[in-house]
């Protein structure tokens, strides 16, 4: 056999990519890499499979031994990242795995293999693969954004649920308070249609004992025209104790009607009080909680806005001290280059000098600029802590007070945290002016330094 053959098939190359084919397979099995990464461990699946193939039909005589030595270091290095990435799924390692495949492939273009009815086979393979692997991954996206919608499905049940709850039960108050009321006005007209029939019967019963007395007393005038007087005193007597009688009864019976309707006025009167003071009850925990809620929100938007002020405020301090060193280095550079001038000539360069200042001063401005923004910062991150403790405490002191107090304290907390902003505002708006003329000054006194050296020349 050939030594090349013989150097072409002994070569490392081989054992790497049976090293690289059983590493990929052991990812593949691990369920938790993400599809976006498992993409590039497939596109390098896919580059080993070819490279074999192409190997495999090579001719070894125009193969260089510095060609299969580049592959087989970037196989090494794409397997070591493999390793590596199996241990914490970093996606760092996946950049490199994708940098090493493209290098791979690049020098694959090297290899002058022999062109055979195979290639077609394996270009429809590849494709078939392809078509596989974005089918399942666009099944795999269809399945994730289902579940997320199916999760948003069914909070949104259980907010309308606990919401209809709450209805449901207001409904039920409301609902209870109504039969209440009906029921008193019920016994209400029913007691009033009793009083209206006791007084029909009561008038029908006094004209049938007038109608009565009426045919008696006429019977007795016919009868005992001679007794009439006598007859008549004791009819009066007899008329003045039925009166009496009935009237004593009449006056008992609304006497008993009356104190039963008080006693039913007042349990009631007590029972509807009752309801309503339970329903203020929930209405004020209603009320509270939703008070809560809005101070916890406000307060965790401050806290927000604070974080976001100070992260501003860490990168301006940076910018500063940068800034600083940066103008300290220059303003050695610019005092050492005065050395360098001849002393016996006693020349100076107005021009370079001017040029110098405005640079020096230039940077001098941007660490003004930057130290005013990490202080703007500072304050705009103390005063959002400041609010964010206060709403967090507000509560607790609140609870305390009568409602009156509370309203008063809430009208003045509302003006401090709604109206101070515009001030902070006005106060930028000052420091920028004030900025602003002082670098216009310093740019007309360096334009006259720079018109008199032109006049001296």
């Amino acid at each position: 056999m050939s030594i090349i053959i013989q150097e072409f098939k002994k070569h490392p190359i081989h054992n790497s990519l049976n090293d690289l084919s059983q590493v990929i397979k052991k990812i593949e099995k691990n369920k938790e890499v993400p599809e976006q990464q498992l993409e590039h461990i497939t596109r390098l699946k896919l580059v080993q499979e070819r490279l074999v193939r192409n190997l495999e039909a090579v001719d070894p005589f125009f193969v260089s031994k510095s060609t299969l030595d580049n592959i087989n270091s970037n196989i090494v290095n794409s397997r070591n990242q493999l390793n590596a990435y199996m241990g914490n799924l970093n996606e760092s390692y996946i950049n490199n795995i994708r940098s090493y495949t493209n290098g791979i492939l690049h020098i694959m273009s090297l290899l002058k293999n022999v062109k055979a009815s195979d290639d077609i086979d394996n270009i429809t393979t590849d494709i078939s693969n392809f078509r596989e692997f974005t089918s399942d991954l666009m099944n795999n996206m269809y399945k994730d954004y289902n579940e997320y919608v199916d999760k948003l499905k069914n909070e949104y049940n259980n907010s309308e649920q606990k919401i209809n709850e709450q209805e449901s039960k207001l409904e039920q108050i409301s609902k209870l308070i109504k039969e209440e009321r009906d029921r008193i006005n019920s016994v209400i007209t029913q007691a009033q249609n009793q009083i209206n029939e006791f007084n029909a019967q009561f008038g029908k019963a006094q004209e049938n004992r007038i109608e009565s007395f009426s045919n008696l007393r006429d019977k007795f005038r016919e009868d005992f025209k001679g007794l009439e007087h006598n007859m008549k005193e004791g009819f009066e007597n007899l008329s003045n104790n039925i009166e009496e009688n009935n009237h004593n009864e009449f006056s008992k019976l609304i006497n008993e009607f009356q104190d039963t309707k008080e006693e039913f006025e007042e349990e009631t009167s007590i029972r509807v009080e009752e309801y309503f003071k339970e329903f203020n009850e929930h209405k004020n925990n209603i009320e509270k909680i939703l008070n809560s809620l809005g101070i916890k929100s406000m307060a965790g938007g401050y806290n927000e806005f604070a974080n976001k002020e100070k992260k501003s405020r860490v990168i301006w301090q940076v910018a500063t001290v940068l800034s600083i060193i940066g103008l300290i280095g220059f303003s050695i550079n610019f005092v050492n280059s005065f050395k360098n001038l001849s002393i016996s000539t006693n020349e100076v360069s107005w021009a370079l000098f001017s040029s110098r200042i405005i640079v020096v001063s230039a940077i001098g401005t941007l660490t003004a600029y930057c130290s005013r923004q990490a202080t703007k910062h500072l304050e705009n991150e103390r005063y959002n802590r400041q609010m964010q403790l206060e709403l967090a405490a507000i509560n607790p002191y609140l609870s305390i007070l009568e409602r009156e107090r509370k309203d008063k304290i809430m009208e003045e907390l509302a003006y401090r945290f709604f109206g101070r902003y515009d001030v902070i505002f006005s106060n930028d708006n000052k420091e920028d002016h004030e900025e602003k003329s002082r670098n216009t000054i310093l740019l007309e006194l360096l334009q006259k330094a720079f018109n008199m050296n032109n006049k001296t020349d």
